[in-house]
């Protein structure tokens, strides 16, 4: 997937939306409903001059610094800068995170764990300073969190909505609403061409329990 959103990228097709190798050299419209973030994060890398299997490593080794990194400024906005410090090192070095990485392999999750406390410090940013490069950048990840994952993204986007209702602000509110707008060249096709693949019914076709992990796994991924 990385591959191909590279090659759509450098021919010109901005957002990228079909997958040219795939289906047998055919193309697949897979962009389209597959949350792009982390794949812009890894093609970034790749344009950079890294090797694409190089570039998978190094964006799950930033996307769980971002993580570690985004836990420990919105907790210091709650808790002590001890207590801050202990949170960002346990959410980065969490067993889920080693299970994503070294077992499913899912970047995406990876990079939807690492932008959602940023989304939720920046409001807390936001608010405390009231600035438009604040809220520039409360739009910015709210919309990273939108773009990071398919089913994830709409539990952490409800979850961050509710946060910033919270604080009774009605910039707060709309800012965060305007995320929706600036991730709406993957949210809308995707929504609205959903219908047009058997992506529903296979995913019915999955059973759940198949998913559990083993001790083992957690951290490691045996053959």
């Amino acid at each position: 997937r990385v591959s191909d959103f590279s090659v759509s990228i450098a021919e010109g097709y901005i957002p990228p939306r079909m997958a040219p190798n795939f289906s047998h050299q055919r193309g697949y419209p897979v962009f389209n409903h597959y949350a792009p973030l982390a794949y812009y994060v890894t093609a970034g890398l790749h344009f950079a001059g890294m090797g694409i299997p190089y570039a998978l490593k190094v964006s799950f080794f930033v996307a769980v610094l971002t993580a570690g990194m985004g836990m420990w400024l919105f907790m210091k906005n709650h808790v002590t800068e001890e207590g801050a410090l202990v949170s960002g090192l346990v959410y980065a070095t969490s067993a889920y995170m080693g299970t994503e990485i070294f077992v499913r392999g899912n970047l995406a999750e990876v990079w939807f764990l690492a932008v959602f406390p940023l989304a939720l410090w920046s409001i807390d940013r936001y608010v405390r300073l009231k600035t438009f490069n604040a809220l520039a950048l409360m739009i910015v990840c709210g919309a990273c969190v939108l773009l990071a994952h398919n089913v994830l993204s709409l539990v952490g986007f409800a979850i961050i909505l509710l946060y910033g209702i919270t604080y009774r602000n009605a910039l707060v509110i709309a800012g965060i609403l305007t995320s929706i707008s600036l991730a709406g060249s993957y949210l809308f096709p995707s929504l609205l061409e959903l219908s047009q693949t058997h992506a529903q019914s296979i995913a019915l076709q999955t059973a759940y329990t198949n998913h559990f992990l083993c001790v083992r796994q957690i951290w490691n991924s045996p053959i």
